[in-house]
């Protein structure tokens, strides 16, 4: 399938902002002035992500 190269910037923002959307429901939020209590676990991240075993 041939992708019209017009297209291309209007899929790469489009896919941001789905992403950004999915990351915002999933709970990644950011996190200011460095306070690590609330930040996600690594070990979460790499199960998400298909990393490594837990």
């Amino acid at each position: 399938m041939k992708i019209n190269e017009r297209l291309f910037p209007t899929i790469i923002i489009v896919s941001f902002v789905l992403f950004l959307i999915l990351a915002i429901l999933l709970g990644f939020r950011p996190v200011h002035g460095g306070d690590q209590s609330s930040a996600v676990p690594a070990s979460f991240m790499l199960a998400l992500l298909g990393g490594g075993a837990l």
